[in-house]
């Protein structure tokens, strides 16, 4: 499992997201997450 930590309001989260999308491409035996850190309270 890999987990990423993000936010719309976060600028390198932004950038880092399309490199997240292409390893959960390249490796689909991993389970990739993406956790939305404004909607948790």
């Amino acid at each position: 499992v890999v987990a990423n930590f993000s936010a719309s309001w976060c600028g390198p989260c932004r950038v880092m997201a399309p490199y997240y999308s292409e390893l959960s491409e390249m490796y689909p035996s991993l389970v990739f997450l993406v956790i939305d850190v404004d909607e948790m309270n």
